[in-house]
């Protein structure tokens, strides 16, 4: 099944430029993100790894409009970031599938408050009740699913209300590496199925390579973009790559940066 874009749902296009968010607490002040520039261009997977602490939550929240930006700014196809709306949407490490909604009631969240629900935002949530594997579930409550499947209706929440970009802040980081790496799977093939441009925040190097088309390496606190790695294997991803000699030398490179070897 193939589900249609508008043109005002198509991915979106994000530059950061020279961005500084500074933290107050009562007696001092701190930089979390300092002078962090990168591009993302429509469709493309960002994603960010680096050490506790070094502002990757920080730089996220600025994208999805709930911190704002001290120096710099950020941009949304040509637009600066402002409050958060229906062209994005965040999913977090933590579950937060309403537990007195079905599986199917909390993908159908977004358009019903959005008073959207009409044929289309039918049609895309038994599609991704479909792709995510979900179906079997669509009348049940979230206290009957694995950990795994409350993270499918996270994620196939998002994509119901058909966002331009979608930031995600390790959502796999608190499941098993099997159920890690479907979901992962499932992901990118979502990159191709339903293009939108994702900022992908994880303390997994590998998770990072095999999800990203880009993968930025911040430093610690003052968090800093040390450097931005094209990825250079193609969608959708070979089952093997893993194991490519390419890969596991990315591994390598992104495993001294964060080092500062």
């Amino acid at each position: 099944m193939t589900i249609s874009q508008t043109t005002d749902t198509q991915p979106a296009r994000i530059v950061v430029d020279d961005l500084t968010v500074t933290m107050q607490l009562k007696d001092r002040s701190f930089d979390a993100v300092q002078n962090a520039s990168f591009t993302i261009e429509p469709g493309q997977t960002l994603a960010i790894v680096g050490p506790s602490g070094c502002g990757k939550t920080t730089l996220l929240n600025v994208l999805g409009g709930f911190t704002g930006a001290t120096t710099g700014e950020a941009l949304i196809d040509g637009a600066p970031v402002g409050a958060p709306d229906e062209h994005r949407a965040t999913v977090f490490q933590a579950d937060a599938v309403f537990p007195w909604l079905t599986v199917r009631g909390n993908l159908e969240y977004g358009p019903r408050i959005r008073h959207a629900q009409d044929a289309a935002s039918k049609a895309r949530t038994d599609h991704f009740l479909q792709v995510l594997g979900l179906e079997a579930f669509a009348d049940e409550f979230p206290k009957v699913l694995s950990g795994g499947m409350r993270k499918r209706v996270d994620i196939g929440r998002a994509y119901v209300n058909n966002p331009r970009t979608i930031l995600l802040d390790e959502p796999f980081g608190a499941l098993d590496e099997i159920t890690k790496e479907q979901l992962q799977d499932e992901l990118v093939n979502l990159s191709v199925s339903d293009p939108k441009t994702l900022v992908f925040i994880t303390h997994d190097i590998e998770e990072a390579i095999y999800v990203g088309d880009m993968v930025a390496v911040m430093t610690p606190r003052p968090g800093r973009i040390r450097k931005i790695i094209d990825v250079p294997f193609a969608r959708p991803r070979p089952e093997n790559v893993r194991m490519e000699p390419a890969f596991q030398e990315l591994r390598r490179e992104i495993q001294s940066l964060l080092r500062n070897d």
